[in-house]
């Protein structure tokens, strides 16, 4: 596993800097040169590459069978997705909220705050679970149903939000929506 890592890692520095010094129309080229001020380093470029690669295909994978298996359990909505993109989006949204392919995240308290009754101290390391967050019946009505005509059905978690918000989150979401248009063709 080490040994394939570093090949990959060598591998990804060989394709940036080939971007640095010949910049193509691609998102490797966009690393590259996106900056104000000094370029990002290669350790950062290389940690930005490991989550789009960790986080477009671990995640999705597990969407993908999520959703498959939402299919059986609801038959009915195979022929309702069957060529209805907006439908195909409801649901892959609905997937990921109902079963979030993340479902927790380690995070430090930047500051001292109370929740639930409870002081959690800053620099306090917190696990924030996206898959409880999900089911919160103060924000969805029946949260354990599956439901892709809820009217929130795009306000989940199980991306983050703010600065912690995943930056493969719309690659993600055009995998699953290209997975299920061409399921239902």
């Amino acid at each position: 596993s080490a040994e394939a890592t570093l090949e990959m890692q060598q591998f990804i520095a060989a394709e940036l800097e080939t971007r640095r010094a010949h910049p193509a129309d691609d998102m490797l080229s966009d690393l590259v040169h996106a900056h104000e001020g000094e370029p990002l380093s290669m350790e950062e470029l290389q940690s930005v590459m490991g989550q789009l690669i960790a986080g477009g295909y671990e995640p999705v994978q597990s969407a993908l069978g999520h959703g498959m298996w939402q299919l059986v359990r609801h038959p009915e909505l195979q022929d309702r997705l069957r060529g209805d993109a907006a439908a195909i989006k409801k649901f892959c949204e609905e997937v990921i909220r109902i079963e979030s392919p993340v479902q927790s995240l380690m995070r430090r308290a930047t500051s001292d705050v109370e929740l639930g009754g409870t002081l959690i101290p800053e620099g306090s390391l917190i696990l924030a679970r996206y898959g409880a967050a999900n089911r919160d019946p103060e924000k969805f009505a029946c949260p354990h149903a599956f439901d892709i005509d809820r009217p929130n059905v795009g306000a989940h978690l199980a991306y983050g939000s703010g600065t912690h918000f995943c930056v493969g989150a719309t690659l993600a979401r055009l995998e699953m929506n290209v997975a299920f248009t061409a399921l239902g063709s």
